[in-house]
C-alpha cells in the first residue's frame, strides 16, 4: 500500500512541475503571432518610393567593435569610403536568444523570437512567419540559413550552391559569384531579366564563415580581421555588379549581423559583445551624415572614440520596417519595428507617410489583442488609446496642411503609446499568473511537509482525496468555484484553469488535514521567509 502513496505523491509532483514550467512561457514569453490582420504600407506614389531594390548582407557573428575598429584604422577602404562619403553607420541591438535562426527571423519579420514562439515552431512546422520577403515582389537569397524563410515566402528564390563555383558551407567569397551569375544569366533569360528589373525586390547574402572563425579562434583574432579585409573587396565588387546591371542609383545596401560573439568564442546570451551588432547603410534613400568625418582616423585605430561617438542606434527589429519603408511594400504583420527615419534621405512628406503606415501596422497588433481581451466583462482597456481616432485625424490634418514636422512628431509619440498598449495587453494576465505561480509552489512545499508528517503517523489513507462533508471542504470548493468563474469571465485559455487547479487542490488538502499541519508551523514560517528573501533579492538586487 505504501507504494500507492509514494506513486501518488511523485505523480502529483511531476504533473505540477510540468504544467507550472509551461506557465513560465505565459509569464515571461508572451509575444503572440496573430494572423488575418489588415496589411499596411507607406502608401507612397511610384515617384515617392525611395528605392527600387534592397540588398542586405548579414555577416554572421560579426562583433561591432572588431568591424568598426578595422574601418576606423583604414584596413577596409571600401567601407571607410562608404562611411566617409556616402552612408551612415550605427549599432543594431538584438536580444537573447542570440542564435542564428532567431536573429535572422527578427531581421526579416520585425519581432524577436521568444520561448513561446520556439515551442510553437518545435511542434508546428513550418511556423508561419510574415517577412519582408513575403511582401517583396521578388526576392533572392544566398546562404545556408536563409532558406527556412522560403517556406512561407513563395516569391523568395533560394539560390542554392552552384557546383561549378564549388561553393561549400564556409566559402563566403564565392557566395558573391552567385549573384554575379544571376545578372549574367539575365542577359540571356528574358523572364529573369524582367523579374530583376521590377521594383520592390530584395536580395540577401548570409555569410557564415565569420561565425565559424569566431567559434574556432576568436571574434577578435587576426584571421577574422583578414577575413573582413577580403570581404571588403567583395562588397565593392557586389556594388559594382548592381551598378553595372541597373545603372540607376536606385539600390539600397545594408550590412549588419545576426549577433556578435563573446571572448569565450560563444553566443546565445545577452552580453553587450553579442547583442550589439554593426549596422551600415548606403545607397538609395539613405543619407550621408558628415558627422562621421570628424573622428575617422585613417592612420591609427581609434576604436574607443569611434564607438563612443556612434550616433545611430536602432533595434534589430527596426530593419524590416526600414526595408518596407524604402521599397514602399507592406510592413510585415506582427512587426514591432519602427522605421528609423533619421537615416532617410527623403522629404518630410515621405517620412510622414512612411511613419503613418508603420503606425497603422503596429496598431493592428494592439487592436487584434485588445479585441480578444475585450470579450471579457472584467477587461479594462488601455486608456491612452481609447480615442486614437481623434489623434489619427489630428495627424492627417497636419499632413493636409503640409505641417509634416508636427505630424512626424505626433506619429512617433503615438507609436510609443501604441507599443505601451501592446505591452499592456500582452502582460494583462501576468500579475494573476505570477500570483498563482508563487502561491502554487509555496503550497506544494507545505503539501510535501504535510505528507511527511502524516506518513510518520501512518495516516495516509485519506491524504490525497477524502470528500468528507465539512466546513473546510466547502470553503475549498467555494474558493475553486470563485476562480473558475473569474477565469470564465476573463475568457481565459484552458491552461489557466490547470494552473489554478493545483493551488486550490493543495489548499483543500491542507485545510482538511490542518491538525497535523499545526505541529509544523515553524517550518511553514521558514518556507515563507525563504520565498520572501528571494523576492527581495529579485526586486531590489541585494
Amino acid at each position: 500500500m505504501e507504494f500507492y502513496y509514494y506513486f501518488g505523491i511523485i505523480t502529483i509532483g511531476i504533473l505540477f512541475h510540468l504544467i507550472f514550467s509551461y506557465s513560465m512561457l505565459d509569464i515571461f514569453f508572451n509575444f503572440k503571432i496573430n494572423y488575418g490582420m489588415t496589411p499596411h504600407s507607406p502608401s507612397l506614389n511610384e515617384n515617392e518610393i525611395p528605392s527600387k531594390r534592397v540588398s542586405i548582407i548579414i555577416i554572421d557573428g560579426a562583433r561591432m567593435d572588431t568591424l568598426f575598429d578595422l574601418i576606423s584604422s583604414g584596413k577596409t577602404p571600401f567601407l571607410q569610403e562608404i562611411l566617409e562619403k556616402r552612408g551612415i553607420y550605427g549599432i543594431s541591438h538584438t536580444q537573447a536568444p542570440t542564435e542564428t535562426y532567431p536573429c535572422i527571423t527578427a531581421l526579416f519579420t520585425g519581432h524577436f523570437f521568444d520561448g513561446a514562439i520556439s515551442l510553437k515552431h518545435f511542434f508546428k512546422k513550418p511556423l508561419i512567419l510574415d517577412s519582408v520577403f513575403n511582401e517583396s515582389r521578388h526576392s533572392w537569397a544566398f546562404g545556408k540559413y536563409i532558406n527556412f524563410l522560403q517556406k512561407n515566402a513563395k516569391n523568395l528564390e533560394f539560390v542554392d550552391y552552384v557546383e561549378e563555383y564549388k561553393v561549400y558551407e564556409l566559402n563566403d567569397y564565392e557566395m558573391f559569384n552567385l549573384s554575379t551569375k544571376i545578372f549574367e544569366n539575365a542577359t540571356q533569360n528574358e523572364t529573369l531579366y524582367n523579374m530583376l528589373n521590377q521594383n520592390k525586390i530584395s536580395f540577401v547574402h548570409h555569410l557564415n564563415y565569420s561565425d565559424a572563425i569566431g567559434h574556432a579562434i576568436g571574434p577578435t583574432s587576426s584571421r577574422l580581421r583578414k577575413h573582413y579585409k577580403k570581404l571588403d573587396r567583395r562588397f565593392r565588387k557586389l556594388e559594382q555588379d548592381f551598378n553595372n546591371f541597373y545603372n540607376d542609383n536606385k539600390t539600397t545596401f545594408i550590412i549588419t549581423s545576426d549577433h556578435g560573439m563573446n571572448e569565450s568564442h560563444n553566443h546565445g546570451d545577452s552580453h553587450p559583445s553579442i547583442t550589439r551588432t554593426p549596422f551600415i547603410a548606403w545607397g538609395a534613400g539613405i543619407k550621408h551624415d558628415k558627422y562621421i568625418d570628424e573622428y575617422i582616423n585613417k592612420n591609427e585605430s581609434n576604436n574607443i572614440d569611434f564607438v563612443k561617438n556612434i550616433k545611430y542606434e536602432i533595434s534589430q527589429i527596426d530593419i524590416p520596417a526600414l526595408i518596407s519603408g524604402l521599397l514602399g511594400i507592406n510592413f510585415p504583420k506582427n512587426s514591432l519595428g519602427v522605421v528609423p527615419i533619421d537615416i532617410l534621405s527623403v522629404s518630410d512628406e515621405i517620412k510622414s507617410k512612411i511613419l503613418l503606415g508603420n503606425m497603422r501596422q503596429i496598431y493592428e497588433i494592439y487592436k487584434i489583442e485588445n479585441d480578444k481581451k475585450s470579450k471579457s466583462i472584467l477587461y479594462k482597456a488601455f486608456n491612452p488609446l481609447k480615442h486614437i481616432e481623434e489623434k489619427v485625424n489630428d495627424i492627417l490634418n497636419h499632413m493636409e496642411n503640409n505641417d509634416y514636422i508636427s505630424s512626424i512628431n505626433k506619429i512617433q509619440k503615438l507609436i510609443k503609446t501604441i507599443k505601451e498598449g501592446i505591452d499592456y495587453v500582452f502582460n494583462y494576465d501576468k500579475l494573476y499568473l505570477k500570483f498563482i505561480f508563487l502561491f502554487g509552489h509555496i503550497l506544494f512545499l507545505i503539501y510535501i511537509l504535510l505528507f511527511v508528517e502524516i506518513r510518520a503517523k501512518n495516516e495516509l489513507s485519506e491524504f490525497f482525496f477524502s470528500f468528507h462533508k465539512g466546513k473546510m471542504t466547502y470553503i475549498s470548493f467555494g474558493l475553486y468555484f470563485f476562480f473558475i468563474v473569474f477565469l470564465f469571465l476573463k475568457h481565459s485559455p484552458f491552461r489557466y484553469y490547470l494552473y489554478t487547479s493545483f493551488p486550490c487542490y493543495f489548499i483543500w488538502r491542507l485545510l482538511v488535514n490542518k491538525k497535523p499541519l499545526m505541529f509544523n508551523y515553524n517550518i511553514i514560517i521558514y518556507v515563507f521567509v525563504i520565498f520572501l528573501f528571494f523576492s527581495l533579492v529579485r526586486n531590489y538586487n541585494i
